[in-house]
């Protein structure tokens, strides 16, 4: 999908192939579109990140409201954080298929296939 998003906007702005055999997809870019690339891509990690959140709060609003410590017991329960790391990692996988190694590590410094703990969530 993301290689289709990819081929799809490099046809749209006549940029030619993105993603080129070293695996420097950032460095062919301009300043601001190197930063519209890493904060869409950010924000949407984000989205699975905090993804079990939304879960508990469903459950949350069928029985009332919960505790902070309900909330941290029901991610843990979830596995909250063993399923976000498994779809950042998919994520990841897919990234690095197509050799797009310079925006993983920029993504990875800011923490971005790190799933959030329970503590943090609630």
């Amino acid at each position: 999908i993301l290689r289709r998003i990819l081929q799809d906007e490099a046809r749209h702005h006549g940029s030619g192939v993105l993603l080129n055999a070293q695996g420097r997809l950032l460095q062919g870019l301009s300043a601001g579109a190197r930063r519209d690339l890493l904060d869409t891509l950010g924000g949407f990690l984000d989205l699975v990140r905090v993804g079990p959140q939304s879960v508990v709060q469903a459950i949350e609003e069928t029985l009332g409201g919960f505790s902070r410590a309900q909330r941290i017991q029901a991610l843990n329960e979830l596995n909250a954080v063993g399923h976000s790391q498994t779809r950042l990692d998919l994520l990841k996988n897919l990234l690095a298929q197509e050799r797009a190694f310079d925006v993983i590590a920029e993504l990875e410094r800011h923490g971005a296939f790190t799933p959030l703990s329970p503590e943090v969530c609630s």
